[in-house]
């Protein structure tokens, strides 16, 4: 805590809990942590939670654009909900990453290995809303905090406490957004290059390549419980912090209806992937039985190889 920390008490923060109240921050978690455990068990059903996160960030973004153009938010309450806009695609930043340290490796490529599949107007809806919150980023860290001059102060998180005027800390996050306006622009010009190195090495259909597989598929899944685990702490602890008022209860339709969506919606994927498993098992111990020689001579149609049922992975034509 420096000089200026000590010198200038907290700003007053009355809270909105119409834009982060506690329901409403608890539909974003409950999204977020059901896409890493639904993504690591089956990823077939991966497509519907990441549709309800695209809602749920869609809903905040323009919430917050219609209010900053209002000028009816404080610079604590546009930070809380930039964060839980932008936060789901948090997830896949460590992935485009790795993507870009392998050099769009086929075998190595999440996205290539992965079953989650998505329709092209998912895909350019959910680019231009990450572009969208990028650029509120870049506008909120290079044109509103430098112009704040308050004699109170504000904290944020970076891993830790930090006031949120800080000189550095404005610097290292206006980057960090513009940054993601840039790939957003290399995405379109060095995607097409990807697609064309999407064909799988079929040397790779062995033991060792479904373990590496394997590998991947858990490693992600690690990431994204990390991704979440700093997400909900950035938003808990800032508002801890900065004493925001009346935005801890679930008291209100505002609060219970998107609460109430999102945890349906992720219970529903889950009570369905079950069901199908159930079945699938059911129909393989059908056929095992109606086989004369038992399960291990049952007749297998088609001369591809099957992948494993836990395998993360799809191969490209």
């Amino acid at each position: 805590m420096n000089g200026r920390d000590v010198a200038h008490p907290l700003c007053p923060a009355q809270g909105r809990p119409e834009m982060y109240g506690l329901g409403i921050r608890c539909a974003f978690y409950v999204q977020w942590f059901g896409a890493v455990i639904v993504e690591y068990y089956d990823e077939d059903d991966l497509p519907d939670v990441r549709h309800l996160g695209a809602f749920l960030s869609a809903a905040a973004t323009t919430g917050l654009i219609i209010q900053i153009a209002r000028d009816d938010l404080e610079t604590i309450d546009i930070y809380l909900v930039l964060l839980l806009a932008i936060g789901t695609f948090f997830f896949l930043i460590p992935i485009y990453v790795w993507r870009v340290l392998t050099r769009c490796n086929p075998n190595l490529d999440p996205f290539v290995l992965s079953k989650e599949r998505h329709g092209p107007v998912y895909k350019y809806l959910t680019f231009l809303l990450l572009v969208a919150d990028a650029s509120v980023g870049t506008w909120f860290y290079t044109s509103h905090l430098p112009q704040l001059d308050r004699d109170c102060r504000q904290y944020a998180f970076v891993f830790g406490r930090v006031n949120i005027e800080e000189k550095v800390y404005i610097a290292f996050t206006a980057i960090f957004y513009i940054c993601i306006l840039i790939a957003c622009g290399c995405l379109l010009i060095f995607t097409p290059c990807c697609e064309l190195r999407s064909i799988i090495d079929e040397r790779y259909w062995s033991r060792v390549r479904r373990v590496h597989i394997a590998l991947l598929h858990t490693a992600r899944t690690l990431v994204g419980l990390a991704v979440f685990g700093v997400l909900v702490a950035a938003i808990e602890l800032t508002i801890s912090w900065n004493n925001i008022n009346h935005v801890d209860d679930v008291d209100t339709l505002s609060q219970l209806i998107p609460l109430f969506l999102s945890a349906l919606f992720v219970l529903r994927v889950w009570v369905l992937h079950n069901v199908n498993r159930q079945q699938a098992s059911s129909s393989e111990t059908t056929v095992s039985e109606s086989s004369p020689n038992g399960p291990e001579n049952a007749q297998v149609h088609g001369t591809v190889p099957q992948w494993p049922p836990q395998a993360y992975r799809r191969s490209l034509a």
